[in-house]
């Protein structure tokens, strides 16, 4: 949108090209066809997850705004709140799976496990900003990487740091990782043009940027010069073999491997 309006940012690398928050709803939504006349709280209108709703609009043939109005709602705690009470039918949540049933909620849609992309978690800076700091920028890229690694490898370590430095419960914090969140991670974290292509014809939707962002060059703002950089020094070996050990150890044993989820 900031380009559509004469910006001139720069994605220059990815850290996860998927939807994180599920689709939560009332006991009594069972299909998607049962959202026909619903409202779903959001923390943010035009935010990635008005995006995340219209995506799933289109995949269950609803007309978003029209079939399943959205609500602008703040925070999850906010939005949880609102659903369990009736004050909406559903609401986007990252909240682990045994906090949304313990609420007696029904997950409708879990993106997570799906293959469709989504510019999540993007890298950005303006182009001039790219070309001056580009040594800065690189630097920031192999850190985000060993930080990466260091999360996959040294779970109970990484997860003190949510427990004692972001307030996060302990419970939610494990559960969320045993779901699987670390293993959104982009490696090698490349910007993702496919993922782009997704955003560009929901933005397409907006009768303000309509018909600028269906003439948009996507390749004009992706710089994948960085990565590739790094990709040739091997500094997202370590990653991409993490993620590999983390995959086998969760599907061998999802809840005994890394502790049991639901303090």
């Amino acid at each position: 949108k900031a380009n559509l309006r004469g910006a001139d940012l720069v994605i220059f690398g990815t850290a996860v090209n998927r939807h994180y928050h599920r689709l939560v709803v009332k006991g009594d939504i069972k299909t998607p066809a049962d959202l026909k006349g619903k409202t779903i709280g959001l923390p943010i209108l035009g935010g990635p997850q008005d995006f995340l709703l219209y995506v799933l609009c289109q995949k269950w043939g609803l007309a978003y705004d029209k079939d399943v109005k959205a609500q602008n709602m703040g925070k999850e705690f906010a939005r949880l709140i609102a659903v369990t009470d009736g004050t909406v039918d559903g609401v986007t949540s990252a909240a682990p799976l045994s906090k949304l049933k313990a609420l007696g909620l029904n997950v409708l849609a879990d993106p997570r496990t799906w293959d469709e992309l989504a510019p999540y978690m993007m890298m950005v800076a303006t182009r001039p900003y790219l070309s001056a700091n580009r040594d800065q920028a690189k630097r920031f890229l192999r850190a985000l990487a060993e930080a990466q690694t260091y999360y996959l490898t040294q779970a109970d370590e990484a997860l003190s740091v949510a427990y004692d430095k972001l307030g996060a419960s302990k419970g939610d914090a494990r559960d969320n990782y045993v779901e699987g969140g670390p293993l959104l991670f982009v490696a090698p974290a490349l910007p993702d043009a496919q993922a782009m292509a997704v955003a560009r014809d929901y933005i397409a939707t907006i009768p303000d940027f309509a018909e600028k962002a269906k003439a948009f060059d996507l390749a004009s703002m992706l710089d994948d010069s960085l990565v590739n950089e790094l990709v040739a020094e091997g500094v997202y070996a370590p990653v991409i073999a993490a993620k590999q050990k983390l995959t086998a150890e969760l599907a061998a044993a999802p809840k005994t491997a890394l502790g049991q989820p639901g303090e």
